[in-house]
């Protein structure tokens, strides 16, 4: 069985929602007061970081892409294309 090749719109999707899911169990922490929420809520920031330095490359050379979105990569100069798989 081969793995599932995501395109990189789709690996930020999935950094995206685990943020998302990061402020919502930070909130529900406040509220319950529960150390697991928060132990949870911190091991999605830090998985989410992991994920955005290893996924966030440039299909070309490699390059941290960095947390802006542009067009192009900054290193190798190629136009990079979030579709792609």
């Amino acid at each position: 069985m081969t793995p599932m090749k995501l395109s990189l719109r789709q690996k930020e999707w999935i950094i995206y929602g685990l943020m998302g899911l990061t402020v919502i169990l930070a909130i529900l922490n406040v509220a319950v007061q529960n150390a697991g929420t928060e132990y949870l809520a911190v091991g999605g920031v830090v998985v989410a970081i992991l994920l955005n330095f290893l996924w966030r490359r440039c299909p070309s050379c490699g390059e941290w892409l960095g947390q802006g979105r542009g067009e192009y990569c900054c290193r190798c100069g190629e136009k990079i294309d979030y579709n792609e798989k």
